[in-house]
């Protein structure tokens, strides 16, 4: 797979576009954060099917990833230079294991380049606690601390079906 392209809105609706689209491999989940569904859908089509989708090409992921347990997605606006640090970063903390870690994904906007992210998922939201604790993600979230480096979207999600 290529590209991530989800959205969110109700159950019901989230629902009927999973089941208008059997073919695609769409994954429904829970936003814990906001009380609302997401709909992921992992595919090699640079065009989303989603009406109002929110986009990523798939730079690179951990080995046997899956999109599975406790998901959760931060994005990061970066400078070109900052880039290239927190990728290192990143690939460095990809190719390890991590208790607990379904998968990780580094994700670039395909709208906005200086935008990137990554979707870590996880067992339960114990190990999620636990990664949020650690030096890894705190050597990520370092880029947070300056007017160019802002956090600016992060959603946690239960992933229900695949």
């Amino acid at each position: 797979m290529k590209y991530l392209h989800y959205t969110t809105g109700s159950e019901s609706i989230m629902k009927m576009v999973k089941a208008d689209n059997p073919k695609r491999n769409l994954r429904l989940a829970y936003e814990l954060d906001h009380n609302r569904y997401a709909l992921f859908d992992l595919t090699g089509h640079a065009e989303s099917i989603y009406t109002t989708p929110i986009s990523y090409q798939i730079w690179g992921q951990s080995q046997a990833a899956k999109l599975i347990g406790i998901s959760r997605i931060e994005v990061f606006k970066l400078g070109n230079d900052e880039q290239e640090i927190w990728q290192t970063k990143l690939q460095k903390f990809m190719t390890e294991d991590h208790e607990g870690c379904n998968g990780m994904y580094w994700l670039k906007d395909a709208r906005n380049t200086s935008n990137v992210a990554v979707l870590t998922c996880w067992k339960d939201s114990k190990a999620l606690q636990a990664w949020q604790q650690s030096n890894e993600h705190r050597e990520l979230t370092q880029f947070n601390h300056n007017y160019a480096k802002i956090l600016i979207n992060c959603i946690t999600m239960r992933i229900l079906s695949f």
